[in-house]
């Protein structure tokens, strides 16, 4: 089982008088505050705890300030684990810290390695599951390839075939490889999971469409529209 070593540093911050004459000391940059951390392996950890504690206490009111927070914990669980590689506790948050930055790839990378250590351990296999979804999705999306897509998303569903997110990211690869029957068959998996999702109801009546079954493409999309109004299938309107 993971084991989290909790670092809890008090820090006593010295309050010293200055003359009312003086020039105020100007606020040390997010980069200065990272290069002052000593260059050790308790401080770096420290540092990145710290850093990750920061996060959660920001994220969902403050993005500028999250964003400082997390690039501070990769910057200083990077420097720890460049210190000491086989610290797989250090090694795991530095995973969250890139899973939690949206670094899918390197979150794989690190969690990949765990894994072949501790490869029974729940959570860190329940991360690498998430991860290679992410990196599927952003296969898919950003880089357009929907062979590698396919393969990472066929490793999250390996770990948890009940995914509805990774269901539909495999019906929208096998569409964007051409093949239409098997697609269906697993964006209908999708909504029989999750009958509420609009994106996969859109994504099965374009589908239809490309096979040409015009009635039960407007079926899907106006099921998608009446969850979402926003959904919209482009060949039902080049068609009109």
């Amino acid at each position: 089982m993971v084991k989290f070593y909790i670092y809890i540093v008090f820090i006593y911050i010295g309050l010293v008088l200055v003359s009312c004459k003086q020039e105020p000391k100007k606020a040390m940059s997010n980069t200065e505050k990272m290069a002052a951390v000593a260059d050790d392996f308790n401080s770096q950890f420290a540092a990145g705890m710290e850093a990750i504690t920061k996060f959660r206490g920001v994220e969902k009111t403050d993005s500028i300030k999250a964003k400082q927070a997390l690039d501070a914990a990769v910057y200083h669980f990077e420097k720890a684990n460049l210190m000491d590689s086989m610290n797989l506790d250090l090694v795991f948050l530095l995973g969250n810290s890139y899973y939690l930055s949206k670094s899918y790839y390197r979150a794989m990378s690190t969690y990949e390695r765990i894994k072949r250590v501790w490869p029974n351990e729940e959570k860190v296999n329940k991360n690498l599951r998430l991860s290679y979804r992410e990196v599927a999705r952003a296969e898919l999306y950003n880089e357009n390839n929907p062979l590698s897509c396919r393969n990472y998303v066929e490793k999250s569903l390996k770990m948890d075939p009940t995914d509805v997110q990774s269901v539909e990211i495999l019906g929208v690869s096998l569409a964007r490889l051409s093949n239409w029957d098997t697609a269906v068959i697993e964006l209908k998996r999708a909504i029989q999971m999750n009958p509420k999702s609009a994106t996969a109801l859109t994504n099965l009546s374009i589908v239809m469409s490309k096979q040409e079954k015009w009635e039960e493409s407007k079926k899907y999309i106006e099921m998608a529209k009446a969850i979402d109004p926003r959904m919209e299938n482009p060949m039902l309107t080049e068609k009109k």
